[in-house]
Order: structure tokens, then C-alpha cells, then sequence
């Protein structure tokens, strides 16, 4: 029988990513006073190569002062382009295309600005455990 291949676990990856920074950083929204991200694997396209596939992701910044939420977009954007090249979590990021940051008002958290972009992750399937 072939070995069976995967797409990785993504969200863990951009997790560590980008916290290292000040503000949280998780796949569930918390409200934390230096600032939230959240990450939420959405997908993707059909894979690139055989062995190759691209997941997307959605990166979501709060913050209470516009400002702040968006450097933290901008710095979410930096860090997952610099990634490219490392292995974070078992994920190989060989590529990063990242849609820019827009200011999409979240209307559970109305008294929070939100910025949120989509990250596109080049990366090799893994064989699948179990």
C-alpha cells in the first residue's frame, strides 16, 4: 500500500509564527488589552504539485485603537512573510502570498478594530499518522 499523505496542521505553525510578540495569539479570540490575533485555517486550492499543497489561512487583528490594530496586521503580515524557508510545528513554509490587510468591523466586538488578511502557505504533505 503507498504511504498516505496529508496537508499539515497549519494553524499551529502561524501560531508560533507570531507569538512572539506582545499581543495574543491563538485559534479562538481573546480579549486581551495589548491585542488579539486569531487564526482559522480556511482551506485552499487543490494541491500544487503531488506533493506540494497551499493552505489558507485567515489572520484576524484586534485592537481597541486603530492604530494598534493595524500594526499588528502590518507585523502579522512581516513575520509570516519572513517565515518562508523555516519549519515551524512540521510545517516546511516554502512560500507565503498574503492577500494586504483590510479593516473589517466585527460586529460582535463593536468597541474593537479589526484588520484581517488571508496567507496562502506553500508547503509539503506530511505522511498521515494512525
Amino acid at each position: 500500500m503507498p504511504e498516505l499523505l496529508a496537508p499539515p496542521d497549519v494553524e499551529p505553525a502561524v501560531v508560533a509564527v507570531l507569538s512572539v510578540d506582545p499581543w495574543w495569539v491563538g485559534t479562538e479570540y481573546e480579549d486581551d488589552p495589548n491585542g488579539s490575533i486569531r487564526i482559522s485555517a480556511t482551506g485552499g486550492a487543490r494541491p500544487v504539485t503531488r506533493v506540494v499543497v497551499a493552505p489558507t489561512v485567515l489572520v484576524e487583528c484586534w485592537h481597541d485603537d486603530e492604530a494598534e490594530a493595524w500594526r499588528i496586521a502590518q507585523t502579522a503580515y512581516a513575520r509570516l512573510a519572513a517565515a518562508v524557508g523555516s519549519t515551524v510545528a512540521g510545517v516546511d513554509f516554502k512560500h507565503v502570498a498574503s492577500t494586504l490587510p483590510n479593516n473589517n468591523p466585527d460586529v460582535n466586538r463593536p468597541r474593537m478594530v479589526r484588520y484581517q488578511f488571508l496567507t496562502e502557505i506553500h508547503t509539503r504533505l506530511v505522511p498521515l499518522e494512525g
